[in-house]
């Protein structure tokens, strides 16, 4: 497992020097340098959804459960499954009808389903062929023990509701099959890395289980067993909500921010990120600094953006000098830490809302919009 983490951030960090070193040659046009900026964004991208995953296989990653209709749920997120799959491959739904609700966190379920369906995908590879989600109720005396099964979990819940993710591909030997939830395990000659066991890992913290069955020369099959919800209401629908910030309109609110940190690299760019979005910042990289600043800085800061820094006990402190110095003003956590982390370790020490790094300049954008301003800079 090590070595196939350290084998795909090694990857990702050669796209990303390389083309810092081509950035700076000065040997390429300005439209090649902005491809550039893209090339290290993807891959800074990617490497935040790898750390991701490594956090859901260590348990770390906290979910919001809420009653969810397993069949609306796909059908909604129909289009993005079907575009994941080539136009070759037939793609289709089946489910059940007045099927109970199920209690899910629903942005992790759609990454499950969409990891099965890319999986399926590559199984038919090139060849034509079909995929099918079947969602019903699941009965223990159901399963076909005739054919190779692996599993992981036991339902928590004594009913379930199935959902499984079927192909034609090419499946799996079952001297292999008990391995494939095994990090970096795979049986094909590419596309390694920790999807099936982050599956996996999600699967059991909802209660449930997921299965696999395969023959070899005839597909695969793999099933989430959700425990339903014994007496819950359908889900509301969500209300209108405003569409996410943009970056760009959230620029101008002449905003003055304490910016706490002590890594200075990345002091510095967020400092340079936030007067981009029209802010004044002052700098702080611990506690002694910011118990420096004067009361004439205090009483001009809207807001504080704090580095939770969970390695000791000085963000704490922190945050406790803060709240002595400016009591009113909003205090904003962030940390390459789970937000879950943060908030075990900082309980009973109130903030107004938390920033996972890495983060974006749009990121940044929603949470000055969090902060009153007040005036608008002139444009």
């Amino acid at each position: 497992m090590v070595c196939g983490i350290a084998h795909d951030f090694n990857n990702l960090i050669g796209i990303i020097r390389e083309s810092v070193a081509l950035c700076r040659s000065g040997e390429i046009p300005a439209h090649d340098i902005q491809e550039q900026m893209t090339v290290i964004a993807q891959a800074t991208h990617q490497a935040s959804n790898l750390i991701r995953k490594l956090q859901v296989c260590a348990g770390s990653v906290a979910m919001t459960f809420q009653p969810l209709d397993l069949k609306q749920l796909i059908l909604d997120i129909q289009p993005l499954l079907r575009a994941a799959v080539p136009q070759r491959i037939d793609f289709k739904i089946e489910a059940a009808d007045d099927l109970p609700l199920v209690e899910a966190d629903r942005t992790q379920l759609v990454q499950v389903l969409a990891n099965l369906v890319i999986n399926a995908s590559e199984s038919i590879a090139e060849r034509s062929g079909t995929i099918r989600i079947a969602i019903s109720p699941f009965d223990e005396n159901d399963d076909r023990n005739a054919i190779p099964i692996a599993r992981i979990g036991q339902p928590v819940a004594t009913t379930c509701v199935r959902v499984t993710v079927s192909d034609t591909g090419t499946g799996i030997p079952a001297d292999r099959l008990k391995q494939i939830f095994d990090p970096y395990f795979t049986t094909r000659g590419a596309g390694r890395g920790l999807g099936l066991s982050s599956v996996a890992a999600i699967m059991t913290a909802h209660g449930g289980a997921l299965q696999a069955e395969s023959e070899p020369g005839r597909g695969a099959a793999f099933s989430l067993l959700l425990p339903t919800v014994t007496s819950a209401r359908k889900p509301a629908e969500a209300s209108p909500g405003q569409a996410p910030a943009d970056a760009d309109n959230a620029a101008n609110v002449a905003l003055c921010i304490l910016l706490v940190e002590d890594d200075p690299r990345v002091r510095r760019v967020t400092q340079q990120l936030l007067e981009t979005l029209g802010s004044q910042v002052l700098t702080a990289s611990d506690e002694q600094d910011v118990a420096g600043l004067s009361g004439q800085d205090f009483d001009g800061i809207d807001g504080v953006i704090l580095d939770a820094n969970l390695s000791s006990m000085d963000g704490i402190r922190t945050l406790q000098t803060i709240r002595r110095l400016c009591r009113s003003k909003p205090v904003f956590l962030f940390s390459g830490h789970d937000e879950f982390q943060v908030r075990t370790v900082f309980a009973g020490h109130s903030f107004d809302g938390f920033l996972a790094k890495p983060f974006t300049r749009a990121d940044l954008a929603t949470l000055l919009q969090k902060i009153p301003g007040r005036t608008l800079a002139a444009e």
